[in-house]
C-alpha cells in the first residue's frame, strides 16, 4: 500500500496493489533495478542495495482512493 498525506485533505490518496511477490534472483535484472532506483532516489546511491533482497510484485488487483492522479 502506498499513501500520500497532505494537510489539504482534498489531496489525500492511497493505492493498494495485490499480487504475487517473488525475490529477484537474476543478477542482471537486479542490477538494472538497483540502477533505476539510484537514478530516481539519490539517497540510495550510498546504500549497499546489492546486498539486500529485492522483491518483485506482479500486480493482479489494484484499488485506490482519493487524488491519485496528482
Amino acid at each position: 500500500m502506498f499513501d500520500r498525506y497532505n494537510d489539504d485533505w482534498e489531496r489525500l490518496a492511497w493505492v493498494l496493489l495485490r499480487g504475487r511477490a517473488s525475490l529477484v534472483t537474476d543478477a542482471d535484472e537486479k542490477a538494472q533495478a538497483v540502477a533505476a532506483l539510484r537514478r530516481k532516489y539519490p539517497q540510495y546511491r550510498t546504500m549497499a542495495l546489492e546486498e539486500r533482497p529485492l522483491i518483485r510484485l506482479e500486480p493482479e488487483r489494484a484499488a485506490s482512493w482519493g487524488a491519485v492522479s496528482e
